[in-house]
Protein backbone atom coordinates (compact mmCIF):
# COMPACT_ATOMS: atom_id res chain seq x y z
CA UNK A 1 0.00 0.00 0.00
CA UNK A 2 2.60 2.65 1.25
CA UNK A 3 4.36 1.58 -2.64
CA UNK A 4 1.09 2.84 -4.40
CA UNK A 5 1.15 5.87 -2.17
CA UNK A 6 4.58 6.83 -2.40
CA UNK A 7 3.65 8.66 -6.48
CA UNK A 8 0.69 10.48 -3.78
CA UNK A 9 2.75 12.32 -1.64
CA UNK A 10 5.36 12.70 -4.46
CA UNK A 11 2.55 14.82 -6.38
CA UNK A 12 1.36 16.54 -3.27
CA UNK A 13 5.01 17.66 -2.66
CA UNK A 14 5.49 19.29 -5.94
CA UNK A 15 1.94 21.28 -5.83
CA UNK A 16 2.62 22.37 -2.64
CA UNK A 17 5.85 23.90 -3.29
CA UNK A 18 4.46 25.10 -6.79
CA UNK A 19 1.76 26.72 -4.41
CA UNK A 20 4.11 28.49 -3.02
CA UNK A 21 3.32 27.35 1.04
CA UNK A 22 4.25 29.70 3.23
CA UNK A 23 7.76 29.41 4.24
CA UNK A 24 9.98 31.27 7.95
CA UNK A 25 12.93 30.88 9.68
CA UNK A 26 12.77 30.50 12.90
CA UNK A 27 16.39 30.31 14.91
CA UNK A 28 18.43 27.59 12.94
CA UNK A 29 15.22 26.01 11.22
CA UNK A 30 12.96 26.88 8.13
CA UNK A 31 9.55 25.86 8.60
CA UNK A 32 6.65 24.98 5.53
CA UNK A 33 4.01 26.10 6.54
CA UNK A 34 1.51 23.58 4.48
CA UNK A 35 -1.69 25.30 4.46
CA UNK A 36 -2.88 23.68 1.20
CA UNK A 37 -2.93 20.31 1.72
CA UNK A 38 -4.61 18.78 4.99
CA UNK A 39 -3.80 15.48 5.59
CA UNK A 40 -4.06 12.54 8.76
CA UNK A 41 -0.67 12.52 11.02
CA UNK A 42 1.03 9.60 9.30
CA UNK A 43 0.83 11.36 5.60
CA UNK A 44 1.94 14.93 7.25
CA UNK A 45 5.17 13.23 8.34
CA UNK A 46 5.53 11.24 5.01
CA UNK A 47 5.16 14.67 3.34
CA UNK A 48 7.85 16.03 5.47
CA UNK A 49 9.72 13.16 5.11
CA UNK A 50 9.28 12.80 0.73
CA UNK A 51 11.09 16.97 1.43
CA UNK A 52 13.69 15.94 3.55
CA UNK A 53 12.33 17.54 6.62
CA UNK A 54 10.01 16.45 9.30
CA UNK A 55 6.54 17.80 11.37
CA UNK A 56 7.42 21.04 13.31
CA UNK A 57 8.24 20.44 17.11
CA UNK A 58 7.22 23.21 19.21
CA UNK A 59 9.46 21.62 22.23
CA UNK A 60 10.59 24.72 23.83
CA UNK A 61 8.19 28.07 24.91
CA UNK A 62 10.42 30.06 22.62
CA UNK A 63 9.76 28.16 19.66
CA UNK A 64 5.94 28.15 19.94
CA UNK A 65 5.82 31.25 20.99
CA UNK A 66 7.67 32.36 17.74
CA UNK A 67 5.22 30.20 15.35
CA UNK A 68 2.47 31.72 17.65
CA UNK A 69 3.75 35.34 16.83
CA UNK A 70 4.20 34.41 13.42
CA UNK A 71 0.60 32.82 12.85
CA UNK A 72 -1.07 36.19 14.53
CA UNK A 73 0.83 38.48 12.55
CA UNK A 74 -0.02 37.03 8.95
CA UNK A 75 -3.56 36.19 10.23
CA UNK A 76 -3.73 32.73 10.35
CA UNK A 77 -5.48 32.69 13.74
CA UNK A 78 -9.19 30.45 14.84
CA UNK A 79 -12.17 31.33 13.55
CA UNK A 80 -14.47 29.21 14.91
CA UNK A 81 -17.05 29.49 11.83
CA UNK A 82 -14.19 28.23 9.35
CA UNK A 83 -13.70 24.88 11.24
CA UNK A 84 -10.41 23.09 11.29
CA UNK A 85 -8.50 25.46 8.76
CA UNK A 86 -5.92 26.64 11.48
CA UNK A 87 -5.10 23.78 12.83
CA UNK A 88 -1.42 22.31 12.73
CA UNK A 89 -0.10 19.04 13.37
CA UNK A 90 2.66 19.24 15.26
CA UNK A 91 5.42 15.87 15.63
CA UNK A 92 4.13 15.52 18.96
CA UNK A 93 2.49 11.80 19.51
CA UNK A 94 1.84 9.59 22.30
CA UNK A 95 4.52 6.68 22.46
CA UNK A 96 2.48 3.70 23.67
CA UNK A 97 6.06 1.92 25.12
CA UNK A 98 7.16 5.06 27.28
CA UNK A 99 3.16 5.93 28.21
CA UNK A 100 4.52 9.35 27.68
CA UNK A 101 4.33 11.84 24.74
CA UNK A 102 7.18 12.59 22.82
CA UNK A 103 8.19 14.48 19.86
CA UNK A 104 8.13 11.84 16.45
CA UNK A 105 11.07 13.74 15.12
CA UNK A 106 13.28 13.87 17.50
CA UNK A 107 12.42 11.41 19.72
CA UNK A 108 12.57 13.20 22.88
CA UNK A 109 9.99 13.39 25.78
CA UNK A 110 8.23 16.61 25.85
CA UNK A 111 9.72 18.70 28.63
CA UNK A 112 8.01 22.04 27.92
CA UNK A 113 3.89 21.86 26.87
CA UNK A 114 1.64 24.34 26.16
CA UNK A 115 -1.70 22.16 26.39
CA UNK A 116 -5.12 23.96 26.30
CA UNK A 117 -7.17 24.05 29.47
CA UNK A 118 -7.65 20.23 30.48
CA UNK A 119 -5.82 18.43 27.54
CA UNK A 120 -4.27 16.08 27.22
CA UNK A 121 -8.07 14.00 27.74
CA UNK A 122 -7.56 11.06 25.56
CA UNK A 123 -11.23 11.91 24.62
CA UNK A 124 -11.99 8.60 23.18
CA UNK A 125 -9.27 6.45 23.99
CA UNK A 126 -7.59 6.69 20.84
CA UNK A 127 -6.28 10.67 20.91
CA UNK A 128 -2.47 9.65 20.44
CA UNK A 129 -1.43 13.02 17.77
CA UNK A 130 -0.53 16.40 18.72
CA UNK A 131 -2.21 19.51 17.15
CA UNK A 132 -1.97 22.63 18.02
CA UNK A 133 -4.55 26.41 16.98
CA UNK A 134 -7.37 23.97 18.36
CA UNK A 135 -9.45 27.06 19.78
CA UNK A 136 -6.91 29.49 20.87
CA UNK A 137 -3.37 30.23 18.23
CA UNK A 138 -0.28 28.35 19.98
CA UNK A 139 -2.21 26.34 21.97
CA UNK A 140 -2.34 21.73 22.44
CA UNK A 141 -4.97 19.77 21.52
CA UNK A 142 -4.74 15.57 21.62
CA UNK A 143 -7.02 14.07 18.85
CA UNK A 144 -7.33 11.34 16.90
CA UNK A 145 -4.36 11.03 13.86
CA UNK A 146 -7.00 10.04 11.21
CA UNK A 147 -8.29 13.85 11.28
CA UNK A 148 -7.10 15.52 8.36
CA UNK A 149 -4.94 18.87 9.77
CA UNK A 150 -2.81 21.43 7.58
CA UNK A 151 1.05 21.05 9.02
CA UNK A 152 3.93 22.58 9.00
CA UNK A 153 7.54 21.13 7.60
CA UNK A 154 11.25 21.95 9.60
CA UNK A 155 14.21 21.42 8.79
CA UNK A 156 17.88 22.35 10.15
CA UNK A 157 19.83 25.64 7.70
CA UNK A 158 23.10 24.59 6.98
CA UNK A 159 25.66 26.96 8.54
CA UNK A 160 28.80 27.56 7.46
Amino acid sequence: MLKTLLPLFLLLAHIAAQDQDTSVVLGLSRLLIVDKVKLAWPGAVQYCANMNMTLFSPNTAARNEKISQFFTEIGYVDKPSIGNDFIYWTSGKFDQTRRKFIWHSIGEEFSYTNWLAGMPDNWRGDEFCVEMGFREVGKWNDTRCKHFRHFICEHLIETL
